[in-house]
């Protein structure tokens, strides 16, 4: 009885090794399986960020040669216009204290100045910001372009327009046509009406805002860098007004052409002329195959001033 129950608990002692080892043979070789599959998966995984290396290197090789390309086209640009410069200022060399010009490649965003800073009566050329304060009051909806303003005598100025005398001053007048008479025939009573409209104060602090300094609030002064700010917020538009398209079609169908238009294709200059006593003006977004804009101020020049800044502005037309 005794070896019987001994053969037997050797018998199921047996078949217990057995299933001990063939489960642990089993785990292993699923641990094997899974070990491969990760050594696998490591391996691909160090394939594939070695080719995402690889693709983000070409691609940073790509942005630097791209950022050097327009360094290097930005680095000619200015050299180029550093010449211009040069060239401008042997042009002008007998009116050079009394010329103050800016130009600036919209393109590149780059540009000059000679005497940028120095100030000069704008005379007419206020005539441009004055109706831009206009209708970004119309795009806040203070104002309408069909309001209609009426005549006050103390809107009377002699000089520029077509207003003076006119039948038109017995009716009000709408704001619209206000801002086309303004910059079209440099209408004196149009603008002073506009300006009645809008008030001083206004305009001083729209200008200001723009050119991002303070202003002789007791001149009607301006400079070609000044006016090159005024000009760019206008042709860049970026609040997006729609009635900007209006002042910069009225400034290239000015019935004015004697200045910066004179030798160049009139149909791609937006200008806006201004006189006063021996200040002579001429302010303008140049619609080229290289846009620019081109501010030129003057005052006592030697000779007509007007054929000065005629010639000044195809010289760099020219040799931009």
């Amino acid at each position: 009885m005794k070896k019987k129950y001994l053969y037997a608990c050797m018998v199921v002692a047996i078949i217990l090794i057995v299933f001990i080892g063939y489960r642990n043979n089993g785990q292993a070789e699923v641990l094997a399986n899974q070990n491969a599959v990760a050594a696998n998966s490591n391996t691909n995984a160090i394939e594939d960020t070695d080719t995402l290396i690889a693709e983000h290197k070409e691609v940073d090789h790509e942005k630097i040669a791209e950022i050097k390309e327009a360094e290097e086209i930005k680095i000619n640009k200015q050299k180029k216009l550093d010449e211009l410069k040069a060239k401008v200022e042997e042009f002008i060399k007998d009116n050079k204290d009394k010329v103050g010009i800016a130009y600036y490649d919209l393109n590149s965003s780059l540009g000059f100045s000679i005497n940028g800073d120095k100030t000069f009566k704008a005379a007419s050329t206020v005539k441009v910001p004055i109706s831009m304060a206009t209708v970004d009051l119309i795009k806040e909806k203070k104002l309408t372009m069909d309001q209609g303003v009426i005549y006050s005598s103390q809107d009377y100025e002699d000089g520029a327009g077509i207003l003076q005398g006119s039948s038109r001053l017995t009716k009000p007048i709408n704001i619209s046509t206000l801002i086309d008479y303004s910059i079209k025939y440099s209408d004196n009573i149009a603008v002073n009406m506009l300006l009645r409209t809008i008030t001083a104060e206004y305009k001083y602090s729209y200008i200001e805002n723009i050119v991002k300094h303070t202003v002789n609030r007791a001149e009607n002064e301006s400079s070609a860098l000044d006016s090159l700010e005024i000009l760019k917020k206008l042709y860049f538009n970026n609040d997006d007004n729609e009635y900007y398209k209006t002042i910069i079609d009225d400034m290239k169908n000015t019935v004015y052409h004697d200045r910066i238009d004179k030798y160049i294709p009139q149909e791609i200059v937006a200008h806006k002329i201004g006189d006063y006593e021996d200040y002579v003006n001429d302010i303008g977004i140049i619609y080229a195959d290289e846009p620019y804009i081109l501010t030129i101020f003057t005052k006592d020049t030697n000779g007509d001033p007007d054929e000065l800044i005629a010639k000044l502005s195809k010289y760099i037309y020219e040799n931009r």
